[in-house]
């Protein structure tokens, strides 16, 4: 065979290769696109929530409509004229039992639907029982400080009998969050940066080549979220020390208000599905009710809905937000709560 025909193969089967590969890929696009017909590249509201408020550092806006972006689906979220999850509340009721749900994004209910989380799922409860009505101030990134900022801005406007306060074990280490086009940054130098970052990149056009992001970064989520478990293995004093000040303070606003203090200690699903709570959780929780603080622990009715059931207790590819059936597991133990005293 002479050096041209060899040559000529040679390139007809680089080309075959190459044919073949592209066809592979437009194969696997079509693929990804019928399995994954929305694929986001952030969790983040669109557009964005959230607004500067001088007295709790930032809020979500008032009468908000948009959607929540999971990397695989979106989920629709408005809220009322107080920046409030859900819809407008209604006009006072006579004899209706007042309760404000305080908390991060575990109390707004990142990823469920209005009516699905805690606080809606927790009126209707209450309802079958008598007039209630539950308002939702629930706002991602949130910690104890930020929840005592907004029971005193609403608390004599609303006179709420039940206040009740989510807390989550990154409370005691949250960073202090600002606003960069209604999207929440760490940094003020990042306020510019983060219309960027929503952007895709080139490869990131296709479907296959956002999974493969998104698979990346859930990778990484991931190995966060264990690195963190594995160091709360030893508690740490001063900051769960600071929290605990701040919840007496909050405490001591309910008793000004005359309303009962529940706090909702939230889990993760590592823990739901091991077993075991941290000792984060474990010292947070000791330390309220030393207090005097009536605590819900929701490990214990998550945890026993999960070997009863097996049901998915919290968001998918999350492993810290619960599930539509989570909010509800801890919302019939709240209600039930409620109703003992």
């Amino acid at each position: 065979m002479s050096e041209a025909a060899r040559r000529r193969r040679v390139l007809r089967r680089t080309f075959g290769v190459l044919v073949g590969l592209l066809l592979g890929l437009a194969a696997a696009e079509v693929a990804v696109r019928v399995r994954y017909p929305v694929l986001n590249l952030r969790r983040d509201f669109e557009p964005g929530i959230y607004v500067e408020d001088p007295a709790r550092g930032y809020a979500n806006q008032a009468n908000y409509v948009g959607v929540f972006k999971t990397y695989f689906e979106d989920t629709p979220v408005r809220t009322n004229s107080l920046g409030f999850r859900g819809a407008e509340p209604p006009a006072d009721v006579e004899g209706a039992l007042r309760v404000l749900c305080l908390g991060d994004s575990n109390m707004f209910g990142q990823g469920v639907g209005d009516d699905e989380t805690l606080p809606a799922q927790l009126e209707r409860l209450l309802r079958a029982r008598g007039p209630a009505v539950v308002y939702n101030a629930g706002v991602s990134g949130y910690a104890t400080e930020h929840e005592l900022r907004t029971l005193k801005v609403f608390g004599p406007r609303l006179r709420p009998q039940v206040v009740v306060l989510g807390w989550l074990d990154n409370d005691l280490e949250g960073p202090d969050l600002q606003v960069g086009h209604g999207h929440l940054v760490e940094r003020a130098e990042d306020k510019d940066k983060v219309k960027k970052e929503l952007k895709a990149r080139w490869y990131e056009a296709s479907h296959l080549g956002r999974l493969l992001s998104i698979g990346v970064r859930t990778a990484r989520h991931h190995s966060r979220t264990s690195a963190r478990a594995a160091e709360q293995e030893a508690v740490p004093e001063e900051a769960l020390a600071t929290c605990l000040a701040l919840l007496r303070e909050v405490q001591a606003e309910c008793e000004r208000l005359g309303a009962r203090l529940v706090v909702v200690a939230y889990v993760g699903q590592p823990e739901v599905e091991a077993g075991a709570r941290s000792a984060v959780v474990d010292a947070f929780v000791a330390g309220a009710r030393a207090a005097g603080v009536d605590v819900l622990e929701s490990y214990g009715p998550l945890r026993e809905e999960f070997e009863r059931s097996g049901r998915a207790l919290f968001a998918p590819r999350d492993r810290v937000h619960p599930s539509a059936a989570g909010h509800e597991v801890i919302a019939k133990a709240l209600a039930e709560k409620l109703a003992a005293r």
